[in-house]
């Protein structure tokens, strides 16, 4: 399941790469470099988070701005040279909006289990990149703006919300478990 997972991240680069490789020239052409748009993701998905079941529009709009600068700053780095820093950066802050992602449903639903949730996630992330992203990981980003802005359309169902932190609980647990196959066979 993991290298299946890791074949559509990678298709999906390569298919993002292409469609993407216009602006990409563009915005190194304006001197623009990849942690420049790895910040503008950070503030745009603290947008989104503060957004987040306050006001639809706004949420969708600084959403989908974190997934594009997102996407972009990886775009600007393949056309160039990647660097160590840079891929820290990006999955620092894709994971940390994550974090608050998950804790805000906490706050909302007011639940612990979200809360603990967000730890685990952390300590996947860490050991994820203290290992250099050697040991595997599922992130769950994406998948959770949108789980949630779905939940929003149809008037903050607790439930929905619910089975939103509970997928990225059992992808977490799914990470931490093959975390522990990767140490168990080095």
């Amino acid at each position: 399941m993991h290298n299946q997972a890791l074949r559509l991240i990678e298709q999906s680069r390569e298919y993002r790469d292409l469609k993407l490789k216009v602006i990409g020239r563009f915005l190194r052409r304006w001197k623009i470099n990849p942690n420049q748009l790895t910040f503008l993701s950070l503030v745009s998905g603290i947008g989104a988070i503060y957004f987040l079941f306050s006001h639809f529009g706004y949420f969708v709009l600084f959403a989908l701005l974190h997934v594009m600068f997102d996407g972009l700053d990886g775009v600007v780095a393949r056309l160039g040279t990647p660097s160590s820093y840079g891929s820290y950066l990006d999955i620092g802050v894709d994971s940390f909006i994550t974090i608050l992602l998950i804790v805000k449903i906490g706050y909302y639903i007011n639940d612990f289990y979200p809360f603990i949730i967000a730890g685990l996630f952390t300590l996947a992330v860490l050991i994820h990149m203290v290992t250099k992203f050697e040991a595997p990981i599922l992130f769950m980003r994406s998948v959770g703006l949108i789980l949630v802005g779905i939940s929003m359309l149809v008037s903050f169902q607790t439930g929905f919300l619910i089975v939103s932190y509970l997928i990225g609980g059992i992808a977490t647990a799914y990470s931490l478990a093959k975390q522990v196959q990767y140490f168990t066979q080095q």
